[in-house]
Formats: C-alpha cells, sequence, structure tokens
C-alpha cells in the first residue's frame, strides 16, 4: 500500500530502496534484493518482510504467467514430452549426437517446457557435470 511504501522510504537511506513482498515478488525476474527480514512499521499490525535493492540483473528474465505475479504451478500433463528430452540428454552424455526441437502454436507451453527440462536437470545428479542452456 501507499502507507507500507512510505513507512520503507523514511527507514531508507539517501539512495537506497526498500520494497515490501509483494514488490519484489512482481519484481525479482528483473533485480537482485538483499532480504532485509522482518521489520515493525509504525501504524502496520504485524511485521514486514522488508528487501534492499541491490541491482538490475546483468540478465533479467521475462515475467510470464503466473511468474508475473511471482507465483508458480506445476506443470501438468507433459511427463511424455520431458521424458523424451531426458532420454536425448543421456544419450548425449553417452555419446550419442541429439538434437531436440519444439515446435508449436504460440502460448502452448514450449517455453514453459523448456525451463521445466532445465530444472529437471539442475536437479538431476547424473547430469551434474552437465550445462544446459536454452538457445
Amino acid at each position: 500500500t501507499v502507507n507500507t511504501a512510505q513507512r520503507l522510504q523514511s527507514l531508507a537511506a539517501p539512495g537506497e530502496v526498500l520494497v515490501g513482498e509483494l514488490t519484489h515478488r512482481l519484481t525479482r525476474h528483473a533485480f537482485s534484493y538483499e532480504s532485509m527480514g522482518d521489520v515493525v512499521l509504525r501504524g502496520k499490525a504485524g511485521s514486514v518482510l522488508v528487501h534492499r535493492l541491490d541491482a538490475p540483473l546483468a540478465a533479467p528474465r521475462a515475467a510470464r504467467g503466473l511468474e508475473a505475479l511471482g507465483l508458480s504451478a506445476p506443470i501438468i500433463g507433459r511427463d511424455a514430452e520431458l521424458n523424451r528430452m531426458l532420454a536425448s540428454l543421456d544419450q548425449a552424455c553417452g555419446g550419442s549426437a541429439q538434437l531436440v526441437r519444439l515446435v508449436g502454436e504460440a502460448g502452448i507451453g514450449k517455453s514453459r517446457l523448456v525451463r521445466e527440462f532445465v530444472t529437471r536437470v539442475g536437479d538431476d545428479d547424473r547430469f551434474r557435470n552437465v550445462a544446459v542452456r536454452q538457445a
């Protein structure tokens, strides 16, 4: 709220930007922050989680869908595609050349599928020495 923003502004040092949790969630795809922890603000019931703006990210990500709201949801109905992509990576790690091509209408979830694939590869010990990047 405007009241919270005013309270945070009064706490900030000159040249410093402090934001609450909602602003942090909505902008963390473009800026780096340092958590200042919970802070009690005058006139507010309870505490507010405060973040100090550090800098713009060198490579900001586009916030899309739920991510634009600082939310996420599990991917549903793409197990076959993800397993096929993981199998291709497994074969590539074994020395067999592989190419994965995603084709589909705009908005069908190609970018989300790739993000989920990259996340799963990062979480899988089989691929701990593999760097996967999105083109």
